[in-house]
């Protein structure tokens, strides 16, 4: 079984012949065993609707790894370890095409970073469907490294992410990008109807699959769609509940999560300064 530390969710995993680790091993396709997808027992699809034939094990994605593929992330597990794609991340200054791109939208004259702050990360994350794929987050250049690190945390944790990209694609439109289960960093706005500047005008707060992570507040739910997320009992693929190695690799950065605020329930926001 899989060690507890590890987040359960339907993900294809390799078992290859690496039990000694200092020995490299080149695999081959009779060297690999497709282990069966474990899900919590809670855990079921994520985001809706979603059809009753993605609730079933998932048929691995990804090619194991090989000499000549990934490297290897090898983790005990009784007396074999389970070996998966290592992660891959990578932090750059934005490219013009991408400052093009977002100039007008998630990034304005005014706003209290400039372009040449901020970072466009590469992160690797596995997906709802149990493959590994690659998103996109832009934040700011100070905390670049940190979250790399959250990021490469989670994935090794095998913790679920439905869709990676820069919220330029939905026009910078905060509720579009919820609504899709976008987990997303930068964007120039403002807390509410308020004057103050939310974290992610700063490029310091990430929301992490927000579907199934709404905010709540006074029986308000935003995105207005995810109302079947309040329930945080009924723990579901994607959600950051108490205990969820999301909470832990965001802490180790000294990031804030806004599932322990009083006054509202933000259970997908997590950021630096704790706002």
């Amino acid at each position: 079984m899989l060690p507890a530390r590890l987040y359960k969710l339907p993900i294809a995993l390799f078992l290859v012949g690496c039990l000694n680790p200092d020995t490299p091993h080149a695999v081959g396709e009779g060297d690999v065993l497709n282990a069966k997808a474990q899900t919590g027992p809670n855990q079921t699809a994520a985001s809706e609707p979603r059809s009753s034939s993605e609730d079933a094990s998932p048929t691995p994605q990804e090619p194991p790894c090989s000499s000549a593929g990934p490297e290897c992330t090898c983790i005990d597990s009784d007396a074999e370890q389970i070996c998966f794609p290592s992660f891959e991340g990578s932090a750059e200054p934005l490219s013009e095409s991408v400052r093009q791109e977002m100039t007008g939208a998630s990034w304005k004259e005014g706003c209290p970073v400039s372009l040449d702050e901020l970072r466009l990360l590469h992160v690797t994350f596995w997906n709802f469907e149990g493959s590994q794929t690659t998103g996109e987050l832009v934040m700011a250049a100070t905390v670049a490294d940190a979250i790399l690190d959250v990021f490469r945390q989670l994935h090794d944790a095998q913790f679920p992410i439905e869709r990676m990209e820069r919220i330029d694609v939905y026009d910078a439109d905060d509720v579009a990008s919820m609504t899709a289960n976008n987990t997303s960093g930068y964007n120039c706005r403002k807390i509410g109807r308020s004057q103050v500047w939310a974290e992610h005008a700063l490029g310091t707060a990430i929301d992490l699959n927000p579907f199934q992570n709404p905010w709540i507040r006074n029986g308000i739910v935003d995105p207005p769609t995810a109302t079947a997320y309040v329930d945080r009992t009924n723990v579901r693929t994607g959600m950051v509940v108490e205990g969820s190695p999301a909470i832990a690799a965001f802490r180790s950065a000294g990031w804030h999560w806004g599932g322990h605020w009083h006054s509202l329930k933000d259970y997908q926001h997590f950021s630096k300064g704790g706002r």
